[in-house]
């Protein structure tokens, strides 16, 4: 079973060979190649190779064609700030709430930031298509508007503000979303993550989800044409689980601050979980506490199959030292295979 095949058994609700790993590296390929992290980033040929050296070195179950989540902004219009170590961010909300009347969708093939990712995936998918499943990302509707306007403002104005306004935006972004994802998917993107850091529970109330997040979610899993995996960035997101399986989510990436049993006992075969290894931590991990972490994981995600083991966040730190990464791919692979009750495992 290769890598592709074993990431869509288990994204099925299927048992695999083993437990597919998604080792979700956007920044460490400028240091397998030696390059300062805004020249790779800048740079589709680096980036693409940056993720097959990754791969080669790691032996993990994908290749991630995503460069920064900023890039959206971008389309817009938004300034980024690059940093040495991490991902650029945007430096500042390219509109304010007396300018949304002039925010339309942009054409993704327009970006020069989103055309470098558009590049990325054909690249990968040139190289390894059907070998290795080529995984992107898109922000969910509701989300984006966060760097777009700024998180104060937005929420002003999705909850106490002029409907009208809000509406005309959330449509915007929904027009957004859709033509991002479709672009991806057809330079070659398998499976896209559908990052929603709003939805979670600890920022929104389930009657603020179910008004303003959860036809939104049904549409883009509908029609952007490639299977949709809900992150919330590290958040909580159990609480969405029926929601994500309701509309069509091929899986959930479960938060590291929840029990990944619970995730799988409510997914209960009917949506593939992901996670839940805490990114934050493990840039600080021993390769023993990494191997540990790996097997708490396993034990408690891979039964009866429909798990892929990652990191909670879907971006490993760039601090993350090598020997933990080599840690967590060799204890999957050892503690990962099915059937798991074979003798040493």
């Amino acid at each position: 079973m290769n890598a592709y095949q074993r990431v869509v058994a288990a994204l099925t609700g299927r048992e695999p060979d083993r437990v597919p790993v998604l080792l979700l590296m956007p920044t460490q390929g400028a240091g397998e190649l030696g390059l300062p992290l805004p020249t790779y980033l800048g740079d589709p040929e680096a980036m693409a190779e940056g993720q097959l050296r990754l791969q080669a070195r790691y032996g993990h179950d994908c290749l991630y064609a995503f460069s920064y989540g900023a890039a959206e902004a971008e389309a817009f219009g938004a300034s980024v700030e690059y940093h040495p170590t991490g991902s650029p961010v945007v430096s500042e909300p390219p509109f304010g709430i007396q300018e949304v009347g002039r925010i339309t969708p942009p054409d993704p093939h327009r970006c020069p930031a989103l055309v470098r990712t558009l590049r990325l995936i054909e690249l990968l998918a040139a190289e390894d298509k059907g070998r290795l499943p080529i995984l992107a990302n898109v922000v969910a509707p509701p989300s984006l508007p966060v760097m777009l306007l700024g998180m104060e403002a937005w929420l002003e104005l999705l909850l106490l503000g002029d409907a009208g306004r809000r509406d005309q935006v959330l449509e915007v972004c929904r027009a957004f979303t859709l033509a991002w994802g479709r672009a991806q998917v057809q330079a070659g993107a398998d499976a896209l993550g559908y990052f929603d850091p709003l939805a979670s529970p600890e920022i929104t109330t389930p009657a603020q989800f179910a008004r303003f997040h959860l036809q939104t979610m049904r549409l883009v899993a509908e029609q952007v044409g490639a299977p949709l995996l809900l992150c919330t960035a590290g958040a909580r997101n159990l609480q969405l689980l029926p929601a994500a399986r309701e509309t069509g989510m091929a899986g959930i990436l479960a938060s590291a601050a929840e029990s990944l049993a619970d995730y799988k006992q409510q997914a209960d075969g009917k949506l593939a979980v992901a996670g839940n290894l805490n990114n934050i931590g493990m840039a600080a991990w021993t390769p023993a506490q990494a191997s540990q972490e790996v097997r708490s994981c396993l034990a408690a995600g891979a039964p009866g199959g429909g798990y892929l083991l990652c990191d909670q966040h879907g971006e490993i730190p760039t601090e993350t030292p090598a020997a933990v990464l080599e840690a967590i791919m060799q204890t999957a692979q050892q503690y990962g295979r099915y059937p798991l009750h074979q003798e040493g495992r």
